[in-house]
């Protein structure tokens, strides 16, 4: 598994310009996911230059408008990154129209009517790819993450990780249930870009610890 951060993780720092900075000075990692609201945003030259040098990298936008999108795209193209991540009740037809010539993936979050929208939208889109986070499949059922690999195998294109307790998202590794590591064990078998969502809010050190755990859990 090729593990990652999300800087949605380090979700105390807003400006995509510093948090980008904190993890590129910090992080020996090649695969990341940006999270992005509706506010002005852009790239410094020397957080695009490090971003064109790793594998893998993927937006996660939260509730852009059009302009906001419009900027998403020439991002997306300047940098090329390979996946734009999006909820299901936040995938508009303004998006999927803007970004028609990126990749593109739902994510699976919790709640029941939002697993019926996601069902919904990739029957409805065979285009689009999936995201699988696995805290937040864990809150709806045990099993929840092997019947979505099951719907969507071939379409999965990576994954977020975080635990699961007291039905909360989001926790740290030490704080996963054992049912909990059984539910994932069948990822083990496979080789995606995995991005870390622990909530760390400005605790760069318990990012350290993160990485270091999921590494050892899916790698040895």
């Amino acid at each position: 598994m090729n593990i990652g951060i999300s800087t949605g993780a380090i979700y105390k720092i807003q400006d995509i310009n510093e948090s980008l900075g904190i993890v590129s000075k910090t992080f020996d990692i090649n695969c990341i996911e940006i999270a992005l609201h509706n506010k002005p945003f852009y790239l410094k030259k020397n957080n695009i230059l490090w971003l064109k040098s790793l594998k893998y990298v993927s937006f996660h936008p939260v509730f852009l408008s059009e302009k906001r999108l419009i900027d998403l795209n020439n991002m997306y193209h300047n940098i090329s990154a390979k996946n734009i991540t999006f909820h299901p009740d936040d995938l508009s037809h303004n998006a999927l129209e803007i970004l028609k010539d990126c990749n593109i993936s739902i994510e699976n979050i919790e709640g029941n009517e939002n697993d019926k929208l996601l069902l919904e939208i990739m029957k409805k889109n065979k285009n689009l790819n999936f995201t699988l986070d696995i805290s937040h499949a864990y809150t709806l059922s045990k099993t929840k993450t092997s019947e979505l690999l099951k719907l969507f195998l071939k379409r999965t294109k990576q994954l977020h990780l975080s635990t699961t307790a007291n039905n909360i998202c989001h926790q740290q590794f030490k704080k996963g249930e054992r049912s909990f590591f059984k539910s994932i064990n069948i990822l083990k078998e496979m080789d995606l870009p995995a991005f870390i969502e622990t909530n760390c809010g400005l605790n760069v050190s318990l990012l350290k610890q993160e990485i270091k755990a999921w590494k050892g859990y899916f790698n040895g």
